[in-house]
């Protein structure tokens, strides 16, 4: 497809792209070239610093604050192959852009990826800029799941300005049920060291957070609370961050629990209240209250509901 697309002045855009499967092989390529004094929605709102990675400074002459403006050539050239006997897939690309400060770039790239036994995945990628600023690197990863909610991955990098960087990261998970924890260990070493540990917690009353991060000789500490106050059926409910829509489930018993699409999402607080959070709008959702944390002689006219 060709795109042309007039800008505020006399400019214009103009776009052709290309994409073929064959077999295991996926080929790509697009082209786009920029005329006149065209610039897109991106660069007309988007305010920069010149980084300093660029050599360029502000003691230099150069405005702190400026534009940058879509590139004025960019070309783009790729190629996927899945490999045979499920030996992963692997990819190389190739992209050429110039800016409107005559910058230019000439990035060639690779990766590589895998599965291993034992559900883990292994990844590898690299590029090489021969452009204006000259630069390489590489990156390399393996991911493991240690247990279904918790995942390890050990990496390493390469690049050919800030030097050689490994990592070591293991997460759990945290489900968006209330009672339900998560906690995260990083530790980073080498050109760019940084360790960080982090954890949370998720009640009926909304979810409590902590982390403490060290960046060489800077420690840093912050604590977080992420919830909701409704005022809804003639009383004060307090709940975890609402996303999209939320209910409020009256039982009239505490400790009661209460499952949206068949699963448990929380408990009645003590008066009897749960405020179900995730929601999603404009769309049915199925809301329970398990029958089996009433007594005998408790009855509730309304178990399930479906509520927009």
């Amino acid at each position: 497809t060709i795109v042309a697309a007039p800008g505020v002045g006399n400019g214009g855009q103009i776009y052709a792209g290309w994409q073929l499967q064959w077999k295991s092989l996926s080929f790509n390529a697009s082209a786009q070239r920029t005329f006149g004094a065209y610039n897109d929605l991106a660069s007309v709102t988007a305010h920069v610093t010149p980084p300093a990675s660029l050599g360029v400074y502000p003691n230099q002459g150069v405005p702190t604050y400026g534009t940058i403006g879509p590139p004025r050539m960019l070309a783009q050239f790729g190629v996927t192959a899945l490999l045979p006997g499920d030996h992963g897939s692997a990819s190389l690309n190739f992209v050429n852009s110039k800016t409107d400060s005559r910058q230019t770039s000439k990035i060639v790239g690779f990766s590589y990826a895998r599965s291993l036994p034992l559900r883990s995945t292994f990844f590898l990628t690299g590029f090489a800029d021969f452009g204006t600023i000259r630069n390489r690197g590489v990156f390399v990863s393996l991911n493991v799941p240690i247990t279904d909610a918790i995942y390890a991955s050990a990496g390493a990098a390469y690049d050919g300005r800030q030097g050689a960087t490994g990592t070591l990261n293991v997460t759990k998970s945290q489900p968006a049920q209330d009672g339900t924890y998560g906690w995260r260990l990083y530790d980073a070493e080498g050109a760019s060291p940084m360790r960080l540990a982090s954890g949370s917690y998720r009640s009926g009353l909304g979810e409590i957070g902590g982390k403490i991060q060290q960046n060489k000789r800077n420690v840093l500490a912050s604590a977080s609370y992420d919830g909701s106050l409704a005022v809804m059926g003639g009383g004060l409910v307090v709940g975890n961050k609402v996303n999209e829509s939320f209910a409020v489930v009256d039982v009239g018993k505490p400790g009661v629990a209460v499952l949206q699409d068949n699963r448990e999402v929380g408990k009645t607080n003590i008066f009897g209240k749960a405020m179900v959070t995730n929601l999603r709008a404009n769309e049915a959702n199925s809301i329970q209250v398990d029958p089996s944390n009433l007594s005998t002689t408790e009855d509730l006219a309304v178990t399930s509901a479906r509520v927009v």
